[in-house]
């Protein structure tokens, strides 16, 4: 299989050194980059998210009229358990194109050499997830969806308050409909074993290898969750600070929540449940349940948590105040090699979190 081409633009794979025009092209692209506050600076953050991950594998380009860097795409290299077997895959993300060059082609021609590197470097599967219209209009027409809904459930304490934050049309509409799904969603205390502990870590020891072996077959898609990979993802300083709780019983790890503060927009921090993975409904229930005391200490008004819709973790977000937004969570895929691919698979053999996504959205519910 032969690179494509282009008659004006040409592609050039990562080299050390670009770092700095990367970052300074995202962040004009993005209109600021990343959205998220971090512990570091945005070169450190980008370091961490492409050079950094545990899979040891280097995926992104660049495009370049004559010498200027004009467009860069990024693969943040993944291994996700599909079926029976731990699969090398990608996510993709952090494409931007000089302002100047947009609707000239870039994307397009960007677009076909990250296909032509993800198959010659055997990605089975690469997946994307996005919110901007012109992309998802794109992706439509090349690329099939996800194949069950992604619910992105949130908890609002006071909606006049994020209305004041985050304006919404049809306002009065709105809080009547909210007010009426709140109301449903009753609160309901969990009733958890009195010989299982809900702790707070700072790492991902070795005992959670033993909790991924342990529950890994219990889905036909899920991104590997070892101890490597959560440390890299969640105990790493450089994207910010995570809170996390484990459920233990007899010693031994039986389920785990992953939360997050996101202080982009500084007078309206938002809340996620990044992640969250258990061996059966109680535990969850009384991790969700931890997490609306942290958010609730924390002052915080708005929290998300996004989970494929019809899950096992449904219930608990419920009945612990948790509203599904119904609003759409456009995610695409490239399937490369893999045979029958989520043929006959229900939404309990699906996992899919904020956690899994390159990065966090700053808004209400919307990526």
């Amino acid at each position: 299989m032969e690179p494509p081409t282009h008659p004006q633009y040409i592609t050039k794979e990562y080299r050390k050194g670009m770092e700095n025009q990367i970052v300074e092209l995202l962040n004009k692209g993005f209109n600021g980059w990343p959205k998220i506050d971090i512990n570091c600076s945005p070169k450190e953050y980008w370091r961490w998210k492409y050079l950094d991950n545990p899979t040891g594998i280097i995926n992104m380009h660049v495009v370049l009229d004559q010498d200027k860097m004009i467009c860069c795409d990024h693969g943040q290299p993944r291994r996700i358990k599909i079926d029976d077997k731990i699969r090398t895959c990608a996510c993709r993300g952090d494409l931007t194109v000089d302002q100047d060059y947009r609707g000239k082609g870039v994307w397009s021609f960007s677009n076909d050499y990250a296909t032509y590197t993800e198959k010659r470097d055997k990605f089975e599967l690469v997946y994307y997830l996005t919110g901007n219209e012109k992309i998802i209009k794109r992706m439509s027409k090349i690329r099939p969806r996800f194949p069950r809904r992604l619910a992105n459930w949130f908890k609002l304490e006071d909606f006049d308050k994020h209305v004041e934050h985050m304006p919404i049309e049809r306002e009065w509409l709105v809080k009547a409909g909210f007010n009426v799904l709140k109301a449903l969603n009753t609160k309901k205390n969990s009733e958890l074993d009195c010989d299982t502990e809900i702790r707070e870590i700072t790492e991902f020891g070795s005992k959670f290898h033993d909790f991924w072996e342990s529950i890994k077959n219990e889905y036909k898609f899920i991104l590997e969750r070892t101890p490597a990979y959560l440390n890299w993802r969640y105990t790493d300083p450089r994207p910010g600070k995570h809170t996390i709780y484990a459920a233990i019983k007899d010693n031994e790890i039986i389920g785990y929540i992953v939360l997050r503060i996101n202080n982009f927009i500084k007078d309206y921090p938002i809340g996620y449940i990044v992640d969250l993975l258990t061996i059966d409904n109680s535990v969850s229930h009384a991790l969700v349940e931890q997490a609306v005391e942290y958010f609730e200490k924390n002052q915080i008004n708005l929290v998300n948590c996004l989970m494929v819709n019809g899950s096992k973790y449904d219930r608990s977000l419920r009945q612990n105040g948790f509203i599904d937004s119904r609003l759409p969570i456009h995610i695409f895929y490239q399937n490369n090699t893999i045979e029958d691919l989520f043929l006959g698979v229900t939404p309990r053999q699906l996992h899919f979190t904020w956690g899994d996504h390159d990065s966090l959205p700053h808004g209400i519910s919307r990526t």
